[in-house]
């Protein structure tokens, strides 16, 4: 008898385990959240973005454009094309890691053309 009531008083009740009530109670609630916290992140991520744009030349590889009109030197880490879209990963000493996406409302689709085979061939 003793050992029956021992081990249920160590079960959780939904009053003390606040996830558990959750989703008893709204299962949309819990998958909300993460998704509303990965968005913010995301929004923050992208106001705290100085780069406006990269270039490539033969001479000098890739570099960086900033909002305040300075190029650094950059690295192309990976990219990826899907469609219209092609994602450009860039790494620089000064920024990181940085995503560019070009898509058909901010770039020409000459220019996507060309750079799709750039990377072909490099690849």
């Amino acid at each position: 008898m003793i050992s029956s009531m021992a081990s249920s008083s160590l079960l959780p009740t939904p009053r003390s385990a606040p996830m558990c009530s959750c989703i008893a109670e709204s299962g949309r609630y819990c998958t909300r959240r993460p998704a509303a916290l990965a968005a913010w992140q995301a929004c923050r991520r992208l106001a705290m973005t100085v780069v406006a744009a990269a270039g490539w030349s033969a001479e000098s590889g890739w570099t960086l454009h900033t909002v305040d009109g300075e190029d650094h030197p950059a690295s192309l880490a990976s990219f990826r094309v899907l469609g219209d879209l092609v994602w450009l990963r860039m790494q620089s000493a000064q920024h990181g890691i940085c995503v560019l996406l070009l898509a058909p409302d901010n770039s020409d689709a000459d220019l996507r053309r060309r750079l799709r085979m750039r990377l072909a061939a490099a690849c």
